[in-house]
């Protein structure tokens, strides 16, 4: 994934999905049932939330909702 200013940020495929669901236009529980769809298997609204909380936020790829 390519962030402005920074360069490419390699990351997994699981936080690849969440970072391209996660416009502030879903909850956490669609963004997991779209990605669930996607890879064909489950992820949990926890799974995403401890994405974007663990991996996303502090890597800058999306911002803290507060």
């Amino acid at each position: 994934m390519e962030q402005a200013n920074v360069g490419y940020i390699q990351m997994g495929q699981l936080a690849y999905h969440v970072a391209e669901q996660a416009t502030g236009e879903q909850s956490v529980e669609e963004i997991a049932a779209a990605i669930s769809q996607a890879v064909q298997g489950t992820v949990t609204p926890q799974d995403v939330r401890a994405m974007v909380h663990m991996v996303l936020i502090p890597r800058g790829v999306v911002q803290d909702p507060d």
